[in-house]
């Protein structure tokens, strides 16, 4: 069996392997984590901690509370602190008095505080934002009774943020961690809107809506548009939104399409559809593009019956 390679070692006697070298020779190390924590890495990045199961009993010890001045200074607490500040989320421990004991870098840069600030005052103190909030509440309840709470909070350190709120009882104090929601609540919000958008646009019967493919297929259809042409919406729907315009319409329609598709804006303009009876209807037409998280989606386009001119 291959022994460990010495290089791969943190000075606080931390080991550091990759998955792909944990799979290779899991009985080595398997062993080799009943003396000293080992980092398992993927990419890079550390994603896990392997230990025996003494040392974890006694991080999972009902008596432990971290201390931050301990682990700092001490190789026992080490993998612990280092652990703690690993995480993706802030996470703060105080101990019975609301003393705050230990704090990672995340929850720092969430409150915009300082270790110096932070680490061995009230946790009031440190935070007199949470004064007088929920935050405050849960907390406490979670120290006095011993029952885990959660809650969807605005942030009272960003103004327009949403933070979720975890606090439950570790040892004789109580753990808090912190996510940062914001960009969650804010699509669900922006979802809503939309949707009663689409859906007073179906109630005002004057507005057709199509939502659009990258490669120009209806992916969406209201009521309204689906009168105007006289299909039903499971004959339109994953259709070519092309081939609702007149042969003699479509370079145009087509260009117009290809414009907002590829980035270049939106346009504004007036076309003709032809109906299932084969009448042919005037309508003004706006295209936009439909924008998500990794570049265009398709775009969104909105039609109305155009007013013949006088």
């Amino acid at each position: 069996m291959a022994q460990a390679d010495a290089s791969r070692l943190h000075p606080g006697c931390y080991g550091e392997v990759t998955v792909a070298e944990l799979i290779r020779q899991f009985a080595h190390w398997r062993k080799f984590s009943e003396r000293t924590p080992i980092s398992i890495t993927n990419h890079g990045h550390i994603t896990h901690i392997l230990m025996g199961i003494e040392a974890f009993s006694s991080i999972a010890s009902p008596d432990h509370v971290p201390d931050c001045t301990a682990s700092q200074n001490d190789p026992a607490h080490r993998p612990m602190s280092e652990l703690i500040d690993w995480l993706p989320l802030g996470v703060l421990v105080c101990d019975e008095a609301m003393v705050v004991q230990q704090a990672n870098r995340v929850l720092f840069s969430m409150t915009l505080a300082t270790s110096s600030t932070v680490i061995g005052q009230s946790l009031w103190v440190s935070f007199p934002a949470l004064v007088g909030t929920l935050f405050q509440t849960y907390i406490q309840h979670a120290l006095s009774s011993g029952e885990p709470c959660t809650a969807d909070l605005p942030s009272p350190f960003r103004e327009g943020n949403w933070i979720h709120l975890a606090a439950f009882p570790l040892g004789s104090g109580v753990c808090v961690v912190l996510r940062d929601i914001t960009e969650e609540v804010r699509h669900h919000r922006l979802a809503d809107v939309k949707e009663a958008i689409f859906h007073a646009m179906t109630v005002h019967g004057g507005v057709g809506y199509m939502r659009l493919s990258a490669r120009g297929a209806i992916e969406r259809i209201d009521e309204p548009l689906c009168k105007l042409v006289g299909l039903p919406p499971k004959r339109l729907l994953h259709a070519q939104a092309l081939d609702l315009v007149p042969v003699h319409a479509r370079v145009a329609f087509r260009e117009h399409l290809e414009h907002v598709l590829t980035g270049h804006g939106a346009v504004q303009f007036v076309t003709e559809l032809m109906s299932n009876e084969g009448r042919i209807v005037r309508v003004n037409c706006a295209m936009a593009e439909l924008r998500g998280v990794y570049g265009g989606e398709g775009c969104v386009v909105l039609l109305t019956p155009a007013i013949a001119d006088s």
